[in-house]
């Protein structure tokens, strides 16, 4: 029995992987939370946009393959790469910026 098909509101795979992003950067908010005592350091890694945030911890911190990363978020190798990078340029600038170390 098909019954358990809605067919009236199929499963938006978009909506999945939004919901699952926002799953991925609660986790990410904890990690860095729990990793890092220095407070500036910590909100230059919150300040990334939430995809950046999950690049970060998840491969960067974690040690996570970078295509793992892509494929949690749904996304191409090379959209991840340049989020990456992205992503460290702006921590860098923070940390330079602010003598954090």
């Amino acid at each position: 029995n098909e019954s358990y098909i809605n067919t009236r509101n199929p499963i938006d795979e978009k909506e999945v992987y939004r919901e699952f992003r926002k799953i991925l950067d609660k986790i990410a908010i904890k990690i860095i939370l729990d990793s890092f005592e220095n407070e500036e350091l910590v909100q230059a890694i919150l300040s990334l946009s939430r995809s950046e945030r999950i690049i970060i911890v998840f491969n960067v911190i974690l040690d996570m393959n970078l295509s793992e990363v892509s494929f949690l978020l749904g996304s191409k190798i090379g959209s991840t790469k340049a989020q990456k990078c992205s992503a460290m340029k702006k921590i860098k600038k923070i940390v330079l910026d602010n003598n954090l170390f």
